[in-house]
């Protein structure tokens, strides 16, 4: 059963366009924000911390895709590293 689910989450999002696959992940980082805030407040801390670290793999990969030959590139660079330092600072 678990590899079924799986399979059909890899497939999903092998078939989205890039705009929905940038969509989707934006959405997985604020779930987790949000997620990773309420642990927080319920002081279950590995669990907030988990969170945590989920949308830094998201911010990363992010960053670590840019096509730099865009101007805009740059600024998203230094966006998600922004938000990578914070989601550090929040973690300590």
């Amino acid at each position: 059963m678990y590899d079924a689910i799986r399979q059909y989450k890899e497939q999903a999002v092998s078939t989205m366009s890039r705009g929905e696959q940038l969509s989707a992940l934006y959405a997985e980082a604020l779930k987790n924000l949000r997620y990773g805030s309420l642990m927080m407040t319920n002081q279950n801390y590995p669990a907030a911390e988990a969170c945590i670290e989920k949308c830094r793999d998201i911010f990363r990969y992010l960053s670590s895709v840019l096509d730099r030959q865009y101007g805009v590139s740059a600024q998203l660079y230094e966006l998600y590293s922004f938000i990578g330092r914070e989601l550090v600072r929040a973690n300590v």
